[in-house]
């Protein structure tokens, strides 16, 4: 089935140029969508399956590198054609990130500071990603734009508003974990571990 996903994914990314998917119901989004969805889910279950870990070391530091180099590459590489930037998609999602996973499961040992930063980036994961989307559309409509994603202020003119804008996803989704999340966890913990102890 993770085969089967892998080669539809290809087909979709050299077809659409890029696996941005799913996320309208526009121009078959549904089902580009599910199929962008579907192949990390049967490969997780199959590498979940099928694991046999590798003696890995500095695991969490040669992900974090190998992620950096994928995600700027394509701009270090320039105006690609929508079949090679496709392609690129596809050898990320079905190749890259994959082995990504499987590297950081093999881990061997994890020092103190690698476990404090690893800690850090988990809880602060899921409150990021909630809060950069609204913060992104301020910045959006700060900048304008004419047409399909043309902005009209220029990088020269922005630039402080751009430096800002991960921080303050950073510092506003620290504080959503701190103040909201965190507390959240530990009150439903108690609820539910009460509940079980009855």
């Amino acid at each position: 089935l993770a085969a089967a996903m892998a080669c539809l994914l290809t087909g979709i990314a050299l077809h659409d140029g890029y696996l941005g998917v799913g996320w309208s119901m526009v121009d078959n989004g549904f089902w580009t969508g599910m199929v962008r969805m579907l192949f990390p889910y049967t490969i997780g279950m199959l590498m979940a399956r099928e694991f046999r870990p590798a003696k890995v070391h500095n695991a969490f530091w040669l992900c974090g590198l190998v992620i950096m180099i994928a995600g700027v590459l394509p701009l270090a590489l320039g105006e690609l054609s929508p079949v090679a930037n496709g392609l690129y998609d596809a050898v990320c999602v079905i190749f890259v990130f994959p082995l990504l996973v499987w590297l950081g499961a093999s881990e061997l040992k994890v020092n103190a500071t690698t476990q404090r930063v690893s800690s850090f980036l988990g809880n602060l994961s899921y409150p990021l990603y909630a809060v950069h989307y609204p913060l992104m559309y301020l910045f959006y409509a700060h900048i304008g734009f004419q047409g399909d994603l043309v902005p009209i202020a220029k990088l020269a003119d922005v630039w402080p508003e751009a430096i800002a804008l991960p921080i303050a996803c950073i510092v506003l989704g620290w504080l959503c974990f701190r103040y909201y999340d965190l507390p959240l966890r530990r009150w439903l913990s108690e609820k539910t571990s009460k509940q079980t102890s009855k």
